[in-house]
């Protein structure tokens, strides 16, 4: 795969290479680590695929 190629989005629509996303994933991480408000993915689903849904 290309490292130029977009492989994933982020949750503001901001388009990701393949190593945005590794650099992206690891950054998460580190950053659950510190104590970061973090979400599961259910809360992910509830808060902004289902209310977009609701949107549209």
């Amino acid at each position: 795969m290309d490292g130029d190629a977009i492989v994933a989005r982020t949750i503001e629509g901001k388009s990701l290479t393949k190593s945005q996303y590794v650099e992206h994933i690891e950054f998460i991480g580190e950053s659950g680590s510190d104590g970061a408000k973090t979400r599961t993915s259910e809360e992910v689903v509830d808060d902004h695929v289902l209310s977009k849904k609701e949107e549209g």
